[in-house]
């Protein structure tokens, strides 16, 4: 009897020993997620609104490759003097393996993040307040993590949004203030 006691609370520790184990990450999903985007398209729409001026930018990639693709982007910025006050800039450029066939800042940067937000590290040590609910994901990402996280420095804190459609990301939102004290926010959406 003695033994058959022993034999039975052996079994109930160990089953209460591997009930009380390793919890799965709650984070997983939207790793995995990440992990499955391979996207055809990227259509990002950006706005940088300060006290003075609102200016937006549409950016569409074309994945050619793994590591090209072309790049159709119409953007405003500020004029240089004897300019007028906006300007739009309008072309085509093209990205292969980390160059850029043109040297513009707006472009190589905003590409810079639709790449991010298929590549990011979602470390969650290095987020604060992360949170999940209904396939969507949001965090901040303080300033000294932006490039360990999103793959580019960026001069102030990022709040981050992933919206995942449970199997891959269908979009993913970048909210930050740029250097000159601008509100920016980034929106990516991905076609697969």
């Amino acid at each position: 009897m003695k033994k058959i006691f022993c034999l039975m609370l052996a079994v109930i520790c160990a089953f209460s020993l591997f009930a009380c184990g390793d919890k799965t990450d709650e984070y997983e999903p939207i790793r995995t997620a990440i992990a499955a985007t391979n996207p055809k398209t990227a259509q990002i729409n950006t706005k940088y609104e300060s006290t003075e001026v609102t200016l937006e930018g549409s950016f569409k990639i074309t994945y050619t490759g793994e590591k090209s693709a072309t790049i159709d982007y119409k953007y405003e910025k500020l004029g240089k003097i004897g300019e007028s006050y906006i300007v739009t800039v309008e072309d085509t450029a093209t990205y292969n393996d980390g160059s850029y066939s043109v040297e513009d800042a707006e472009v190589n940067g905003t590409v810079a993040l639709a790449e991010g937000g298929i590549a990011l590290n979602l470390d969650v040590s290095k987020l604060e307040s992360p949170s999940i609910e209904n396939n969507t994901f949001k965090a901040t990402v303080k300033s000294a993590n932006t490039e360990s996280v999103l793959g580019v420095a960026v001069g102030s804190d990022v709040a981050i949004t992933i919206v995942t459609n449970g199997t891959v990301v269908t979009s993913v939102t970048f909210t930050y203030t740029t250097a000159s004290g601008a509100n920016a926010t980034v929106t990516c959406t991905y076609t697969v």
